[in-house]
């Protein structure tokens, strides 16, 4: 299910794990450094939340296929993650999270 985190961009994605966990507790009930994050964007483009699940399927790792692995180090502004110029609009999915 879908839920809104705050974080400032000049966080880390390592720190958007935290604020992950801290955010919805009763659905991430693990260590934050357990969670695999994934940018939600197919083709350039957002996923909607309401076709996020259907458009998601998983590889043999159970990772979503098709998705790039956000790395833990990198800056939520860099732009392997959301860059610079990131706007978040209502409706869109931004990262994709397994779940150990």
């Amino acid at each position: 299910s879908a839920f809104p985190v705050d974080i400032d961009e000049i966080h880390t994605v390592a720190a958007l794990k935290d604020a992950i966990c801290a955010a919805n507790p009763a659905i991430i009930a693990c260590e934050a450094q357990g969670l695999q994050l994934f940018l939600a964007k197919r083709g350039g483009k957002w996923l909607s939340e309401t076709r996020a699940a259907a458009a998601v399927a998983l590889d043999n790792l159970g990772y979503p296929r098709g998705f790039e692995h956000m790395n833990p180090f990198s800056s939520l502004k860099n732009d392997a993650c959301f860059g610079e110029k990131f706007q978040p609009m209502k409706g869109q999915i931004h990262v994709l999270i397994v779940v150990p």
